[in-house]
């Protein structure tokens, strides 16, 4: 296991030393694949429940909820206030990560068990890392790095609900 701790560690250093937009797209693309990964998994072995809270919105408030209100009202709720209390509070990077992670994922969990793994978990880490890490740099950066990386992330989730949507309820 200690092994295994090193490996990760180490991979999540590799995107701190990365350049913008290098980390942008990785870390983006990655907890997307993470996501998915979890919830294939997670479903081998129990019933996830479905998420159904977004089927009552229209096509264009599920486009401007999921690629620009989420992001934006999440990033300044449960990354930005936690973790400028947890800065305020002397506390560690990891430790940072942590508290946004938990509080992104605790409401997601109200929503499905899947919703919660996946998106509240896998999601909530990246986004708690993103911003931790891109507050050492300026508020601005995290803000907008988190953000945007939760917008580029809810898009292709954003672009399935439509496809279904449309796919169940086409003409025959």
């Amino acid at each position: 296991m200690p092994r295994i701790r090193r490996g990760i560690a180490a991979h999540f250093a590799a995107h701190r030393q990365r350049g913008r937009w290098s980390f942008f797209w990785r870390t983006s693309v990655e907890s997307l694949v993470a996501t998915l990964a979890i919830v294939l998994f997670a479903h081998l072995f129990v019933d996830l429940g479905e998420r159904t809270a977004l089927n009552r919105l229209s096509a264009w408030q599920l486009i401007i909820f999921g690629c620009a209100g989420a992001p934006l009202v999440e990033t300044v709720l449960l990354q930005t206030l936690p973790v400028a209390l947890m800065r305020a509070w002397g506390q560690r990077f990891w430790i940072q990560v942590v508290v946004s992670a938990g509080l992104f994922a605790a409401p997601h969990f109200g929503e499905s068990l899947g919703t919660g793994l996946g998106t509240g978990l896998a999601g909530g880490f990246y986004f708690a890392f993103t911003y931790v890490h891109w507050r050492e740099k300026s508020l601005s950066h995290a803000f907008w790095m988190t953000a945007g990386s939760h917008a580029a992330r809810n898009a292709p989730a954003v672009a399935a609900l439509l496809l279904t949507k449309h796919l169940t309820t086409a003409p025959a």
